[in-house]
């Protein structure tokens, strides 16, 4: 090597003998805020870090369930396994995943915490009167759901909701939503007539994006206007992809609201649903770690037949239930981090233990 004349080159010996590692890189749930009784996928990524194919057995430990795998891996290959568990009751549940020990046991295993709810938290803000009724009593039909109703002045305090509704939406409150957005609540919003859509796309964390100053509309249908499903792989059909469950888009709308800009929506926007003759119905954006659900269906009588359907209740649930973040109440700590536990005055010291070093 040539090297400048202040640079000192220092050689070192490395061995040459191969000293194979295999560890624990990634350990993750589907669901960042669960519910009691519901089934959770958690994706254990396991890494051969070494130059040889090799075979170890993966631990998946959660309360009582043991359960372990065989696995076999290619020189500097990766695969993921994939366990499933459920949590019966509320509470705060450890999970861990560790491999057959060798010569770098500090990687061996991963753990994180899963905080599991008995209900999520909703509530509804009614600028539009007859969507909102409608959206506060499908929800109170589910049984994992506590809904509130909220007016539009009280979204600048405090939003302990796992889901925030918003009808008829004027732009009030758009600096709390926001940051509960980036903290991992959904926002399904139908902006008021009259909205314009740069509020929206703030909102969604894209100000940039606005290409028009247009407001909101509402528009009459000339004929009855049905929706088609325009992601059918999204995990919001899951439940209806075999097709012998309900239709969950039946039904039809004698009126929409729609931006009069052409293609107005951003593609970063992910669409769900779209009216026939194209024009979207409802659409996501990601922001933070949450999402922000733009919805352009009026409800009630006047409007629309969709939520009279067997299909618009458990459609609005599996919305609200892929809505979750995928982060959102999971704790980890990455090897050698240090962990910290802070606990209230009501707490007995003697009550609390290390388990163990992991």
């Amino acid at each position: 090597l040539v090297l400048p004349s202040d640079i000192e080159l220092v050689k070192l010996k490395v061995g040459k003998v191969d000293a194979p590692n295999l560890a624990v890189t990634a350990l993750g749930c589907d669901s960042g805020r669960p519910l009691a009784g519901e089934e959770l996928l958690f994706h254990c990524e396991v890494s051969n870090f070494s130059t040889l194919p090799r075979q170890t057995t993966v631990f998946f430990n959660a309360q009582e369930t043991r359960s372990s795998r065989e696995i076999s891996l290619p020189p500097h290959g990766k695969a993921t396994l994939v366990f499933k568990q459920k949590f019966q009751t509320q509470g705060l549940y450890p999970v861990k995943v560790s491999l057959a020990e060798d010569s770098f046991p500090g990687d061996d295993s991963r753990v994180l915490c899963v905080s599991v709810a008995q209900y999520l938290n909703a509530a509804v803000v009614s600028g539009d009167k007859a969507t909102a009724e409608l959206w506060k009593k499908a929800l109170e039909a589910l049984g994992w759901v506590r809904v509130e109703t909220l007016s539009e002045q009280e979204l600048s305090g405090e939003l302990p909701y796992d889901f925030i509704l918003l009808s008829g939406w004027q732009g009030g409150g758009a600096g709390r939503l926001a940051s509960k957005l980036k903290d991992g609540a959904a926002v399904l919003c139908m902006p008021a007539l009259g909205l314009e859509l740069e509020k929206i796309l703030v909102l969604a964390g894209e100000g940039a994006a606005a290409r028009t100053q247009q407001p909101f509309a509402f528009a009459k249908a000339d004929s009855p206007l049905k929706l088609r499903i325009t992601a059918p792989d999204d995990s919001v059909f899951k439940l209806f992809s075999g097709g012998e469950l309900v239709n969950p888009v039946s039904g039809s709308f004698t009126g929409r609201i729609l931006n009069p800009s052409p293609n107005w929506l951003p593609r970063s926007a992910e669409q769900l649903l779209a009216f026939d003759d194209g024009q979207p119905a409802l659409a996501r954006f990601r922001a933070g770690k949450g999402a922000l659900l733009l919805w352009l269906m009026p409800l009630g009588r006047d409007c629309s037949t969709w939520q009279a359907q067997p299909g618009f209740l458990p459609f609005l649930s599996e919305l609200l239930l892929a809505s979750r973040a995928s982060s959102h109440a999971l704790l980890e700590q990455q090897p050698g981090e240090e962990l910290v536990l802070k606990v209230n005055h009501d707490t007995i010291l003697s009550d609390i233990t290390l388990q163990d070093e992991s």
